[in-house]
C-alpha cells in the first residue's frame, strides 16, 4: 500500500488546476470558431469557361427558390432587401460594383432558417445553426455564367447576443457578403 497511488477519473482528466483552466479556455475557443461560420465553393463544372480574376459587376438581383419561399413562413425576420443592399454596400466597398460594366451579379437564396429569439438565448447552439444559403452566379449579357459558386453563412452562438434577432441576421447578411466578394476577387 505505501507507494501505490490510485487517481479519480478527474485527476486524470485534468492532473492540476492549470490544466482544467486550459482545457476549459481551448473547449471555449473552438466552440466559439464553429458559432459563427461561412464558406463559399466554387460550382463550375469541368470544361467550363469560366473568367478568371477579378470580377466586377454592374448590378445585383436576388430571389428566392422556391424552397426558401416556403421557409419563409417560418422565417418571417429575414429580408431579402437587406440581404441585397449589404451584398451591394459590401461590393461597393471594395471597387466590384461599376456601372461601367455589363456583367450582374444573380444571387438565389436557397436555405433560410433563423431560430426564435427564445430559442436562441436559452438553447444556443443545441438548437442549430441560423443559416442563409444560396447559388451566385456572375452573369454576362447574354445569360453566360462567368462565374458560380455556392455561398453558406452560419451563427450558432446562444446567451445573450444570440438573442437578439438583429445581432444574427446583420451577422448573416454581412458574412454573405464578404464570401461573395471573395468569390469575386478570386483566381479561377
Amino acid at each position: 500500500m505505501h507507494g501505490s497511488r490510485t487517481s479519480s477519473p478527474r485527476q486524470l482528466l485534468f492532473p492540476d488546476k492549470v490544466s482544467t483552466s486550459k482545457t476549459f479556455c481551448i473547449a471555449a475557443m473552438v466552440l466559439l470558431c464553429a458559432a459563427c461560420a461561412g464558406t463559399a465553393h466554387r460550382t463550375e463544372g469541368p470544361g467550363s469557361t469560366a473568367a478568371a480574376g477579378t470580377l466586377r459587376v454592374k448590378s445585383v438581383e436576388a430571389r428566392l427558390s422556391d424552397k426558401a419561399k416556403e421557409q419563409l413562413a417560418d422565417n418571417i425576420k429575414f429580408d431579402l432587401n437587406t440581404l441585397t443592399s449589404t451584398v451591394e454596400r459590401t461590393l461597393s466597398a471594395s471597387n466590384l460594383k461599376d456601372a461601367g460594366v455589363t456583367a450582374t451579379l444573380e444571387v438565389e437564396v436557397t436555405n433560410v432558417y433563423i431560430r426564435g429569439s427564445f430559442t436562441a438565448t436559452m438553447f444556443g447552439f443545441f438548437a442549430g445553426a441560423d443559416n442563409i444559403a444560396g447559388n451566385v452566379r456572375v452573369l454576362d449579357p447574354e445569360g453566360r455564367v462567368l462565374r458560380s459558386f455556392d455561398v453558406d453563412a452560419s451563427y450558432a452562438l446562444g446567451g445573450f447576443a444570440g438573442g437578439q434577432d438583429s445581432v444574427r441576421l446583420n451577422y448573416l447578411y454581412e458574412k454573405f457578403a464578404e464570401l461573395t466578394r471573395d468569390q469575386l476577387r478570386a483566381e479561377k
